[in-house]
């Protein structure tokens, strides 16, 4: 098995369930008591989304930096990372109500997304991992 493949996959899913958080939040919020779901707009989620979103970025790509050094890839998964680590915990530096935090959310969780794409596609073109994955 392509582990790497394998996390970058979940990384995908796990920003992909961040986006969605972000955009469905803010018009579902008043409906998700009523649904008995309302723990998903409470802010201990963002700290597990985003806890969640740092473990699998380093199981994905720190092993495929060090096949492929892409340095586009790095910089696009801090760039994602630590727009939604400040939307996350960045309120004690600035007030980003109004919007900012959504807006960062997703900024973020796109930049994961195409980070996680990009390493997917090298782990692909790579001899050395697709020959891994075959053993």
């Amino acid at each position: 098995m392509n582990y790497a493949a394998y996390w970058d996959k979940l990384g995908i899913a796990g920003s992909g369930l961040c986006l969605i958080h972000c955009l469905a939040i803010p018009v579902v919020a008043g409906a998700l008591p009523g649904l008995g779901i309302a723990f998903l707009a409470d802010e201990s989620v963002h700290g597990i989304l985003a806890f969640v979103l740092i473990a699998l970025a380093g199981l994905a790509f720190i092993p495929g930096y060090r096949r492929h050094r892409d340095r586009r890839v790095v910089i696009l998964m801090t760039s994602g990372l630590g727009l939604i680590l400040f939307a996350t915990w960045g309120e004690a530096w600035i007030d980003l109500h109004g919007g900012g935090e959504t807006i960062l959310s997703i900024t973020g969780s796109l930049l994961l997304i195409w980070a996680h794409c990009r390493n997917h596609s090298f782990c692909q073109a790579c001899s050395t991992c697709t020959a891994k994955a075959a053993k």
